[in-house]
């Protein structure tokens, strides 16, 4: 005959679904991040809802710490077949999380002040040529030292 009662009654903490009570501690270890320029090459007129002038692209500002996984992110709702999607241009690595997300939002600005449209968020309609510049000036040089008294190392 099988038992009846609430089912707080028929649980304990030490023996139910739920799992263990108590104090928990968490460590994060911020870990370097690429900072990527990421294309929709083809069908990008389809994806801006309108037609772009020559040499303007529809592209994407971001910060991943996996950068294959947020490409098979950005292309999961295109199929294989379609050939259209997004391809990383450039990529570049920063040491922390802060430092890309700096980087990252000072590219919107700047991009915003060359004439660039935004699509919303990190996506922007802007001359190709002009991002690349742009990703290539504000991108960290990692292991770069400028010399500046003229002295040899």
């Amino acid at each position: 005959m099988p038992h009846e009662g609430v089912l707080f009654d028929m649980r304990a903490p030490s023996r139910g679904v739920f799992g263990r009570f108590g104090d928990r501690t968490v460590t994060t270890t911020d870990r370097p991040h690429h900072l990527y320029l990421a294309q929709f090459v083809d069908g990008a007129a389809l994806l801006a809802g309108h037609s772009l002038p020559k040499g303007a692209g529809v592209i994407e500002i971001g910060i991943s710490g996996i950068l294959t996984n947020r490409l098979k992110a950005l292309n999961l709702s295109f199929p294989k077949t379609a050939g259209i999607g997004w391809t990383i241009m450039r990529k570049a690595s920063v040491p922390d999380r802060a430092g890309a997300a700096k980087t990252e939002s000072d590219f919107k600005t700047q991009a915003m002040a060359q004439g660039a449209t935004s699509l919303g968020q990190e996506f922007f309609v802007m001359d190709i040529g002009k991002a690349d510049a742009l990703f290539t000036a504000l991108s960290p040089a990692l292991g770069l030292t400028l010399r500046v008294d003229g002295a040899r190392p």
